[in-house]
């Protein structure tokens, strides 16, 4: 008698954005509460336009060079964490080695179709790619950064580590 065993599977959970805020304890629960209060939303709702604002701000350390869209669902979240100004720019020093600045865009500016079409694929090439919720993401896209956001060092000279990771991503 032959006995064949089903393959082991192992159930992959992609990491948590909300890691890259653990230096601050506390600091993403007060965000989404800010969040929720601000934009009449559910803490739940509130929770994932952060995180989703997290992993866009991964997503614009690894694209360096390249704008990566921004739509009115999740711009609030990072509006939120520009005006808890101390962390942000304490974040912005660990994780992009200066401060990001929001550059709002100008009235008639729109994304070219090239920065439209490379945004969910740099959402996704996170190291929290897998969190991404799309329907975030569907809606009126615009840039909001500067041609080559929060590089303060050399394109050259390698990424500090990624708060929460110890690792540095590949440069885009």
């Amino acid at each position: 008698m032959t006995v064949m065993l089903a393959p082991e599977t192992t159930a992959v959970t992609a990491p948590d954005p909300s890691e890259l805020l653990d230096r601050w304890p506390g600091l993403f629960v007060d965000l989404a509460g800010y969040i929720a209060r601000h934009q009449e939303v559910t803490l739940a709702y509130a929770q994932q336009m952060l995180r989703q604002a997290l992993i866009w701000l991964a997503a614009t350390r690894e694209t360096l060079g390249r704008r990566v869209g921004m739509t009115d669902a999740v711009d609030p979240a990072w509006h939120a964490f520009l005006l808890h100004s101390r962390e942000y720019r304490e974040f912005c020093d660990i994780f992009f080695g200066g401060y990001l600045d929001h550059v709002p865009p100008a009235p008639g500016q729109a994304m070219t179709a090239q920065e439209i079409a490379g945004t969910l694929p740099a959402l996704r090439g996170t190291l929290y790619g897998r969190a991404v919720r799309e329907e975030f993401w569907a809606g009126p896209g615009y840039g909001c950064c500067p041609e080559n956001p929060g590089t303060r060092r050399r394109p050259d000279e390698p990424a500090p580590a990624m708060p929460g990771t110890g690792t540095s991503p590949a440069a885009g």
